[in-house]
């Protein structure tokens, strides 16, 4: 009578009106059928009961009214018209029971519908994760797809491993302006190109970020999107080679274009960020598989190209920078400025030091990052200065002879574990200074401490009561 499966497709009303006619129909007959069993008004609860539910669950509104309506008016009539007490009014209770037994179906109504509603939320979000999902695993595949093909296609080219390496580790740098020129590199090495050049949109436009070689005839620096073999490669964001605009438009209109090959770069989302171009190419190289294999590597250098901007926004949301581990200089001093409006207007202690550092590399850079790193606290901040080779430690809540034993510390291991540091450590100096009233500014204070820059004291040195490093 009840079928399952309520939830799904529209409301009925016709099934919904049976079933509850159906129900209401079968109790009632067999009240009167059942010899001294009159309504089954002896039933608790009462059968009706049960019918209101299953239709109210079942088919939610309008059609749990209906069957509260119509059991209650049937349960009323039963009790009015039982064989001992004919036609006699309704007492209390049973006007109750009529009553609950509409009400019920209303409530359970209402809530199915919540439930519904509820269910029909989550059913869609479902259905958008489930094809968000079946978009990742596509692309995932395609992913797969073209870095198998890729690597096929580099394995069958006659240059060495050795060389592969070299150039395709140009592309894991997380820094755009170094990455430009190693996208050329691989087109250079694998199409054997003679001339080709990388552009990206700006406003509109495409402007020239690199160039293999650097300078060549002709070349452009801005480069319209309304050329015509450029303009098709931005329209099906596909490589598109001379051959093609042969075909597309004929030999006299193909002749004026002074580009032989170009492709996209693309975002996540397929949007054109970038062309390369190929300007000169051995004709023998311009082949269907070379323009395959063109695609492929414009292909993994748009991933790079993706990973180095979510980098470099990533720094610049930090401050930090990825060789040191230090803040850049424009985040260093608005830290710096910071912290020295905090101790003017509470009256707290303050100290910088100053390290200078002539001609380090990254690597010993970061070595020294993580030595001064070892001797500060958490709250302690490592950045760098707009002069080259200079680090400053701002040192919130420090006094000097605070400071000044935690620069002597920097000191003294530098000093300790020379044998083993870059030589150009031990050419570093130190400068300190303390946070006063008088001060105008985080510039001045920073003035202070360049002024008193000197070279560590070494640890085999008598201890003074102001060593000499660390002068305030």
């Amino acid at each position: 009578m009840l079928r399952s499966g309520a939830h799904e497709g529209p409301y009925r009303p016709l099934p919904a009106l049976l079933d509850t006619w159906l129900g209401v129909v079968i109790i009632v007959g067999a009240g009167l059928v059942i010899p001294g069993q009159w309504g089954l008004l002896h039933l608790q609860p009462h059968p009706l009961w049960f019918v209101v539910l299953a239709v109210a669950l079942r088919y939610g509104p309008p059609a749990g009214y209906d069957a509260g309506c119509l059991a209650g008016v049937s349960y009323g009539l039963l009790v009015w018209l039982r064989p001992e007490a004919h036609f006699q009014p309704l007492g209390e209770d049973d006007q109750l029971r009529s009553f609950l037994l509409f009400a019920t179906g209303g409530l359970v109504s209402e809530a199915m519908r919540g439930a519904r509603q509820r269910f029909a939320s989550m059913e869609e979000k479902y259905q958008k994760v489930a094809e968000t999902l079946q978009e990742v695993r596509v692309r995932y595949r395609a992913t797969l797809e073209v870095k198998a093909e890729l690597e096929k296609r580099i394995i069958d080219q006659p240059a060495s491993i050795a060389t592969l390496y070299t150039v395709a580790k140009k592309l894991t740098t997380p820094q755009t302006g170094t990455l430009y020129p190693a996208i050329l590199d691989l087109v250079v090495t694998f199409l054997e190109a003679e001339a080709c050049a990388l552009y990206l949109q700006d406003d509109r436009h495409l402007r020239l970020r690199a160039g293999r070689p650097e300078i060549w005839p002709g070349r452009p620096e801005v480069c319209s999107a309304q050329t015509d073999l450029i303009g098709q490669v931005l329209a099906e964001r596909r490589v598109v080679t001379i051959r093609d605009r042969i075909l597309a438009v004929g030999p006299s209109l193909a002749a004026r274009e002074a580009v032989l090959m170009a492709g996209p770069l693309l975002d996540p989302n397929g949007q054109v960020v970038g062309v390369v171009v190929v300007e000169r190419l051995p004709y023998l190289r311009l082949t269907p598989t070379n323009a395959q294999l063109f695609e492929l590597i414009l292909d993994w250098a748009s991933t790079a190209l993706h990973t180095a901007t979510l980098c470099e926004q990533t720094c610049d949301r930090t401050g930090e920078e990825d060789d040191s581990g230090a803040h850049a200089a424009t985040r260093t001093m608005q830290l710096l400025q910071a912290e020295f409006l905090r101790a003017r207007r509470y009256h707290l202690p303050l100290s910088v030091v100053v390290v200078q550092v002539e001609n380090v590399p990254a690597a010993t850079l970061a070595r020294l990052v993580m030595v001064c790193r070892h001797h500060l606290r958490e709250v302690d901040v490592i950045g760098h200065l707009p002069e080259p080779g200079h680090l400053v430690l701002i040192l919130p809540l420090t006094l000097l002879e605070d400071a000044r034993v935690a620069a002597q510390r920097i000191g003294e291991h530098l000093q300790a574990y020379r044998d083993q540091l870059d030589h150009h450590l031990l050419a570093t100096s130190l400068g300190i200074a303390a946070f006063s009233p008088d001060l105008l500014g985080a510039e001045p204070l920073l003035a202070q401490a360049q002024t008193a820059l000197q070279p560590p004291a070494s640890p085999l040195q008598p201890p003074a009561s102001s060593p000499p490093s660390l002068v305030s």
